[in-house]
C-alpha cells in the first residue's frame, strides 16, 4: 500500500494509534485524585493538538462527569488575555460529543447544575462559549447555577450568540426570566452585551422592556445611558411596544428619581431626549430631591454646555412643554437659578435670565440667586468666566421690565445683604458693581455688623488690603461709609481691626476718620477669639502662621493707635500681654533646652538661603541682638516673612517653630521691654537706676518680660 493510501485511509478512519494512547492514558488516571485529573489533562494537550481524521465517540474512553471535570478546568485555565479556545474543549465541540443532563427520579432533567459555559462567563472568557454551546446544545434544557445564572442569560449576554437564544426562544423559554442575584433581565444582559439583534429578537418573543431593577431603572433608563449607539433604537422599541400592546412607562422613575429624559440630557443623548419629548415626556417632574431636571443639570459642577440646555429650552417649547424655568426644590426652596450661580455656571446663568428666571426669588434661608453669585471668590474665575460674569451683571439689572427692580439689598435670614457676601469673598469687581447700582454699604446684619466690620472682623489673606480696596471704591463714587457704625454690642470696625492686629485696616480706618474717643480696646478673650487662636489650636501650621502674624502686627497696630492720639492704658497693655502669655506667642525657655537651632549645622545652612529683606539672610537676623535688630528690621520686613512662609515649610517641625518663635521674639521685643521697664523698677523697689534696668532687661527673654507686666500688678 503506497504513503498516499495510507494517509487517505488515516484521514477516513479513525487514528488507532492515537486512540490507543488515548485510552490507555485514561484507565491509568485515578479520577478521584485532582493531581491525576490535571495531569492527564496536561497529557492530552499534544496528544490532542494535532489528530487528524475522525475523531472518537469520546463516550466509549470517559465517563460523562470526568469529561465534565476536564470542560471546567480547561475553562479555568484559560489566561483572560488568551483568544485561543482551549485544545480540549476544540477538540470534544469537532467530536460531535453532546451533553447529555442528568434526569431526576421521574426521568425529568436537572437543571440545577454548574457547567463550563457558567465557568466561562464567570472568568470573563468570552471567546470560548460559542464552542461551548455547541456542547451544551439541549436549547430545552437550560442549566442554572447556584446564583440562579442560566445558559440562557450568558447567551444573551453575548452578541455572538444570536443562534443559541433564538433555539432557546423558539423552544418556550421565558424571556424575562430573571437572574435572581443581581436581578437582570435577559433585555439588559442584551443591552450590557451590546446585542442589538439579540434585544429585538427578545422584545418580539415578548420581553418586557418596563421591568426594572434593583434600583429602579427600566431598559429605558439603560438605552438613554448610551448602552445602544443606535437613536434610532429608541424608535423601533416604542414601535415594537405599541406591536405589543405594551405601554412603555416614559416617565417611570429610578430609585434617585431620574426619569429616561433625565437621563439621555445628562449624558448628551439629545436626539433621544428629543423622541421622548415627543412623546410626551415630562420635562418639570421632580426628580432626585424633587429637584427638575433642569435644576440638576444647572447643579453640576464641571458646567453643562450651554447649547445643550439651549437645545433643551428649544425642544421644550417645540414640544409645547415649557420648561419651568423658576421651579423650586422643595427642601432647599432654590431655582435653577440659584444652583447654576453656587456652581459658578455663569453662562447658564445667563442662559436662564434670558428664559425668565426671577432673581429676586429667595431660598429658605432667604438667599436670592445674587447673594450666592456674590459669594463666589474671584480667585476662582478665569478669562472665560470674567466674561460671563460681566454679562451676568448687565442681564442682572435688565430684569427689572418683568420682576421689578433687583433687589440689591435683599437680606438673607442672618440679615447679610449680598453686599456683605462680596466683601467676604474680596471680588472688587462685583463689589464696584453693587456700589454703582445703588447697594445700602451701611446697611447692618441681625448681628448689627456693616460690611465695614465685616471687613475688619474676618481675617482674609492680605490683611487689610481688602478694607483698602473697599475705601477706595466708596471714594472713587463718592459713597460715604458710616466708618463708627456700631454693632450690636456697641463694636466699631475699629475695634474688630485691631482685635484681629490687622494694621493697613487700622490705618485705613483712623485715615478716614475713626473717631478713637469711643473706641473699645480689645480683652484677651477678644484678642483669641478674633486670631483664631483658640479654634485652631490643634492646627500646627494655622497657629504658627497667626502666632507671626499676630506678632509682626502687634507693635505697628499699636504705634498707629498712639501716633493718632490715642493713649494705651495699663488694662490695655495686661490685654496684650496676658494674651501672648496664655497663648506662648514667644520663645519659651523649655524649647530652647530642647532644640538649641544654634547648634544645627543642617539647619543654619538652610537659613542662610532665606532672605528677610534683600541685603539680610534670616541666619544674619537671628544674629542680631535686640536692640540692633529694632533698627535694621523694619515692620515691612517681618511682615514680609510672614507672608512668604512657604520657605519655612520644607523644615521639619521643631525647626518651623523655632523660625516663627525667633521672629515673634525679635518683633515685639522692644515693644515689651518697655512695658516691662517701670514694673521692673517698681518690683526692685528703684534701688537700681531705671538705665541699668533697661540694661537688665536688654538681656530677658519676651516670656520674663510679660512675666515682670503681670507680676507688676500681682497677676503671675
Amino acid at each position: 500500500m503506497s504513503n498516499s493510501d495510507s494517509k487517505c485511509k488515516l484521514e477516513a478512519g479513525i487514528n488507532q494509534e492515537k486512540l490507543k494512547i488515548l485510552k490507555s492514558m485514561c484507565l491509568k488516571v485515578d479520577w478521584q485524585i485532582e493531581n491525576e485529573r490535571r495531569k492527564c489533562l496536561r497529557q492530552l494537550e499534544p496528544l490532542i493538538s494535532d489528530w487528524q481524521g475522525q475523531l472518537p465517540n469520546l463516550r466509549d474512553i470517559f465517563r460523562k462527569d470526568e469529561i465534565d471535570w476536564l470542560l471546567l478546568q480547561s475553562v479555568i485555565d484559560v489566561s483572560f488575555y488568551d483568544d485561543e479556545i482551549p485544545r480540549f474543549i476544540e477538540f470534544v465541540a469537532r467530536s460531535g460529543y453532546k451533553d447529555e443532563p442528568d434526569l431526576d427520579r421521574d426521568g425529568k432533567p436537572i437543571l440545577r447544575r454548574t457547567t463550563a459555559v457558567h465557568q466561562a462567563y464567570s472568568r470573563a472568557v468570552d471567546t470560548v462559549i460559542p464552542t461551548l454551546f455547541k456542547i451544551y446544545d439541549r436549547f430545552d434544557v437550560n442549566y442554572t447555577d447556584d446564583d440562579g445564572l442560566t445558559h440562557f442569560h450568558i447567551a444573551c449576554r453575548h452578541s455572538c450568540c444570536f443562534d443559541v437564544v433564538e433555539k432557546f426562544l423558539e423552544l418556550r423559554q421565558d424571556p424575562n426570566c430573571l437572574w435572581k442575584r443581581p436581578g437582570f433581565s435577559p433585555l439588559y444582559l442584551a443591552l450590557r452585551g451590546g446585542g442589538r439583534e439579540i434585544m429585538l429578537l427578545l422584545l418580539k418573543y415578548g420581553a418586557d422592556p418596563t421591568w426594572a431593577n434593583v434600583e429602579g431603572r427600566t431598559f429605558l433608563h439603560w438605552i438613554c445611558n448610551g448602552l445602544v449607539d443606535d437613536d434610532d433604537f429608541v424608535k423601533i422599541l416604542f414601535e415594537i411596544s405599541e406591536e405589543k400592546h405594551r405601554q412603555l412607562q416614559i416617565d417611570v422613575q429610578d430609585v434617585f428619581g431620574f426619569t429616561p429624559l433625565y437621563v439621555a440630557l445628562e449624558n448628551d443623548n439629545i436626539e433621544i431626549a428629543k423622541l421622548l419629548l415627543e412623546r410626551g415626556a415630562d420635562p418639570n417632574l421632580g426628580l432626585f430631591k424633587g429637584h427638575t431636571a433642569l435644576q440638576l443639570l444647572c447643579m453640576k459642577e464641571n458646567g453643562v454646555v450651554i447649547d445643550k440646555l439651549s437645545l433643551f429650552f428649544e425642544m421644550c417649547d417645540r414640544f409645547g412643554k415649557p420648561v419651568e424655568v423658576n421651579a423650586r426644590s422643595p427642601m432647599s426652596g432654590r431655582t435653577a437659578l440659584h444652583w447654576a450661580m453656587e456652581n459658578g455656571n455663569f453662562a447658564i446663568a445667563g442662559l436662564l435670565l434670558r428664559k425668565g428666571a426671577n432673581p429676586n426669588l429667595a431660598d429658605i434661608n432667604g438667599y436670592t440667586s445674587l447673594h450666592i453669585f456674590c459669594m463666589k471668590p474671584d480667585y476662582e474665575s478665569d478669562d472665560d468666566d470674567d466674561i460671563a460674569v460681566s454679562n451676568l451683571m448687565e442681564m442682572l439689572m435688565e430684569v427689572r421690565y418683568e420682576y421689578g427692580p433687583l433687589q440689591i439689598n435683599a437680606q438673607n435670614k442672618e440679615g447679610d445683604t449680598p453686599l456683605h457676601l462680596a466683601v467676604k469673598a474680596g471680588d472688587c469687581n462685583v463689589i464696584n458693581w453693587l456700589l454703582k447700582n445703588g447697594v445700602d454699604l451701611n446697611l447692618a446684619n441681625k448681628k448689627g455688623f456693616t460690611p465695614l466690620h465685616i471687613l475688619c472682623k474676618d481675617f482674609f489673606e492680605g490683611d487689610g488690603q481688602r478694607v483698602r480696596m473697599y475705601f477706595e471704591i466708596c471714594d472713587k463714587l463718592n459713597r460715604p461709609v458710616l466708618v463708627d457704625a456700631k454693632d450690636n454690642e456697641g463694636l466699631t470696625p475699629l475695634h474688630w481691626a485691631v482685635a484681629n492686629f490687622f494694621f493697613n485696616a487700622v490705618d485705613e480706618l483712623l485715615d478716614h476718620g475713626a473717631d478713637l474717643s469711643n473706641f473699645v480696646f480689645p480683652n484677651e478673650s477678644c484678642f483669641a477669639k478674633e486670631s483664631e487662636m483658640e479654634s485652631y489650636k490643634d492646627d500646627f501650621i494655622i497657629i504658627l502662621v497667626t502666632k507671626l502674624r499676630v506678632a509682626t502686627q502687634l507693635l505697628p497696630v499699636i504705634n498707629r493707635l498712639v501716633e493718632a492720639g490715642y493713649e494705651l492704658d495699663w488694662d490695655n497693655k495686661l490685654a496684650i500681654v496676658t494674651f501672648f502669655v496664655k497663648y506662648e506667642v514667644f520663645e519659651k525657655s523649655r524649647d530652647l533646652e530642647e532644640y538649641n537651632w544654634l547648634d544645627d549645622e543642617e539647619f543654619l545652612a538652610t537659613a542662610r538661603n532665606i532672605m528677610v529683606k534683600p541685603d539680610l539672610s534670616f541666619y544674619d537676623a537671628i544674629q542680631l541682638p535686640p536692640r540692633e535688630a529694632a533698627v535694621r528690621l523694619e515692620r515691612t520686613d517681618y511682615c514680609d516673612v510672614a507672608d512668604t512662609f512657604e520657605d519655612f515649610r520644607e523644615l521639619p517641625e521643631r525647626q518651623q517653630k523655632a523660625c516663627v518663635m525667633h521672629l515673634c521674639e525679635k518683633a515685639t521685643r522692644r515693644l515689651f521691654q518697655r512695658w516691662a521697664l517701670n514694673p521692673f523698677w517698681k518690683l526692685i523697689h528703684h534701688r537700681l537706676p531705671i538705665e541699668c534696668c533697661d540694661m537688665i532687661l536688654d538681656n530677658l527673654k519676651n516670656e520674663d518680660l510679660c512675666n515682670i507686666c503681670l507680676a507688676g500688678v500681682g497677676q503671675s
